[in-house]
């Protein structure tokens, strides 16, 4: 339910774009709005199902450390390859702020949702299950980009991308303790994907092949640390 919930809010804002005849950043500012219409929602779900707003995003205090950073070196390796395409010239800095909200509205929300509410009601139960169905749930709302005229390989390119982002972006979650790296990541993802050329052509189907590639090698390495964390969580959550 809380995935349909979600979903809504980008449906109903494309259709507005589409009766009113919207331009493309009219569209994002209309989406912007939808999805922190979204945000004030999940925050009081927050509320209700987990008592406070900050409990959503932190699954451990304490375990990350500075020099683990270095692990997010395949993830940023991954995320500079749209920019071998090249920069939309046309671009003007106006657009780019917009752009800029969009991307942050968006990437904060889903986090919310599918890292944060949907994830967390089910981890409890099964670690390995909360990762798959909420990545799953996560890929699945990409079926919506056919409603913009998206084409259907492109889709289907874009649903398969997001279950693999959603495995790991939950993982690192998992992992570092919290969702904020997840967050961060998301709108990089799409902030460079909407500045640059990379999902125009031919090009932007190889790239995204790699970085897909990078992202199932990275997340088998991160599947393999979960294992040193999972008795760990659930002790917590049984302290606390």
């Amino acid at each position: 339910m809380i995935t349909l919930l979600i979903l809504v809010f980008p449906t109903v804002s494309g259709a507005i774009i589409v009766v009113f005849k919207l331009s493309e950043m009219q569209g994002r500012v209309t989406q912007a709005m939808a999805f922190l219409i979204a945000g004030i929602l999940g925050y009081i779900i927050s509320r209700l199902r987990f008592g406070n707003f900050k409990s959503v995003f932190i699954y451990n205090k304490g375990r990350f450390l500075p020099r683990d950073y270095i692990w997010f070196i395949p993830v940023i390796f991954a995320e500079m390859l749209p920019f071998i395409s090249g920069l939309k010239e046309e671009l003007i800095f106006g657009e780019v702020v917009i752009i800029f909200l969009f991307t942050a509205s968006v990437g904060f929300t889903e986090e919310l949702y599918f890292r944060g509410l949907i994830a967390k009601s089910m981890i409890e139960k099964s670690m390995p299950l909360a990762i798959i169905l909420s990545s799953f749930l996560f890929s699945v709302g990409h079926f919506l980009n056919l409603l913009t005229g998206a084409g259907l390989i492109d889709t289907l390119l874009q649903v398969v991308f997001a279950f693999i982002f959603g495995i790991v972006a939950l993982e690192i979650s998992i992992v570092t303790g919290n969702i904020g790296i997840a967050i961060i990541w998301h709108w990089a993802h799409n902030f460079i994907s909407l500045l640059t050329t990379s999902n125009d052509g031919e090009r932007s189907f190889y790239i995204e092949i790699i970085q897909g590639i990078i992202l199932i090698l990275y997340g088998l390495f991160l599947w393999r640390k979960l294992d040193g964390v999972k008795d760990e969580y659930h002790n917590e959550r049984t302290h606390s």
